[in-house]
């Protein structure tokens, strides 16, 4: 069976902790722009709303 020792877990979560920081940093800012979006006039809106989701998963898909 295989074990898993729980220091080599904390270890790899603290190697990767900036990168989960970013990602949550870069989310929080897309939701926040996707809300904002709502008070642009339409054609505008939807173009800064795909433009934001399309930013949050070039995000998503650069730190992974």
């Amino acid at each position: 069976m295989l074990s898993i020792n729980m220091d080599d877990v904390y270890k790899v979560i603290a190697s990767i902790k900036n990168y989960l920081i970013i990602l949550g940093i870069v989310l929080v800012v897309g939701i926040i722009v996707l809300i904002a979006a709502k008070k642009i006039q339409k054609p505008l809106r939807q173009l800064v709303r795909g433009n934001a989701g399309i930013a949050m998963l070039l995000a998503l898909l650069i730190i992974l």
